[in-house]
C-alpha cells in the first residue's frame, strides 16, 4: 500500500507532531511518500504519478479550525477559487 498526505506541517518529518510522522506511526505498515513543503508540487505529483497516479481510497480529517490539507476556510485564496470556479 503506497501512502501520500496531502499536506505537512512546517516540521521536519522526523518531528512527533508533523503529519508523517504522526500517520508512520499510527499505521505502521505501508510505503509511505512524505510531503516535502520543501519541494515543489509538481515533484510529488511524479512521484504520485509514477505510481499510478489515482487514489483508491482518500482519508482527510479536519483541523480544529475547520480546515483540510492546508485550505483554510475564510482564507483569501479560497475565495479567490471559489470566484473563478
Amino acid at each position: 500500500i503506497h501512502i501520500f498526505l496531502a499536506d505537512e506541517r512546517f516540521l521536519p518529518i522526523t518531528h512527533e507532531e508533523s503529519n508523517f510522522f504522526i500517520v508512520k506511526k499510527s499505521l505502521g505498515k505501508g510505503i509511505f511518500h512524505p510531503f516535502d513543503y520543501k519541494k515543489s508540487i509538481s515533484e510529488y505529483k511524479k512521484e504520485f504519478d509514477k505510481f499510478g497516479g489515482k487514489f483508491d481510497i482518500v482519508v482527510l480529517s479536519s483541523g480544529e479550525d475547520g480546515h483540510t490539507a492546508s485550505l483554510f476556510p475564510n482564507h483569501e485564496s479560497i475565495k479567490i477559487w471559489l470566484c473563478h470556479r
